[in-house]
């Protein structure tokens, strides 16, 4: 389910179907998909954001911790490391 997810967005962001906002909505809302380095730098670059991985990933952290959801906060935390180590 996830990776049809991932696969649709993906194919929709190559083909030029969202502005830079409508991205950013679908990164903010989708965070269990876009947390993967791939699938980030994929999207990022198709749809034109100028947007790290560790930045996201801390947002995403803020976010999980405030809704106090430990699981996605581990998630943004990984990914928050993996994106400043890899400077994705």
């Amino acid at each position: 389910m996830v990776s049809d997810m991932m696969q649709q967005y993906l194919m929709n962001a190559s083909q030029g179907k969202y502005t830079k906002e409508q991205a950013m909505k679908i990164l903010m809302n989708e965070p269990t998909i876009f947390l993967e380095p791939l699938p980030f730098t994929i999207f990022k670059h198709d749809s034109g954001l100028n947007l790290s991985l560790h930045d996201y990933a801390t947002v995403i952290m803020k976010q999980a911790k405030q809704k106090q959801n430990q699981k996605m906060f581990r998630l943004a935390k990984d990914a928050c490391e993996i994106g400043r180590n890899l400077d994705i």
